[in-house]
């Protein structure tokens, strides 16, 4: 696993150490309550969850981390503190490059990441994109068409590719 500091383009800022443990923000969206851990660098994980320790668990069990929570904090502006595999790391810092009215095909969004062969892996990556809504993995839909799936549920991408959709 790499540990990295990414800005909200997804343009890389530095290395940085695999946090031991987060401090956390639970918040109203309009979809639910989002919760999301942030270490000393920035926003590590952000998902929608009733509790803080829903969010810690499906973060740890994603990235076979032990982690505590540390305090609560107020919502903060933070870049983004990703740790993954150089492959996922690659396809979130792309997924952020796309703009807010964008939507692509996972086969096309595959093309642009210069695998175009290797879709079922960019698949897999987007599917465990740690940072709901601002590593917006939501805008990657079947060629077939439909939403396809989301981690925190098809009827959130769904609402949330409408609300974006809206906002133009």
């Amino acid at each position: 696993m790499k540990s990295i500091v990414v800005n909200g383009a997804g343009e890389y800022i530095s290395d940085a150490p695999i946090p031991s443990g987060l401090d956390y923000c639970c918040h109203q969206h309009e979809l639910g309550t989002l919760v999301a851990l942030y270490s000393d660098f920035g926003l590590c994980y952000q998902g929608f969850h009733a509790q803080p320790d829903e969010a810690l668990n499906e973060y740890q069990r994603f990235n076979s981390l032990d982690v505590s929570l540390r305090n609560q904090v107020i919502t903060q502006d933070k870049p983004l503190h990703l740790i993954g595999t150089d492959f996922q790391l690659m396809v979130w810092q792309r997924l952020c490059k796309l703009s807010r009215s964008d939507t692509s095909s996972y086969s096309h969004f595959a093309a642009t990441c210069q695998r175009p062969t290797a879709v079922r892996a960019i698949a897999s990556a987007i599917a465990r994109n740690p940072v709901a809504i601002r590593v917006p993995c939501h805008r990657i839909l079947p060629k077939r068409g439909g939403t396809g799936q989301y981690r925190w549920g098809n009827a959130i991408k769904h609402q949330l590719l409408r609300i974006e959709s809206n906002q133009f």
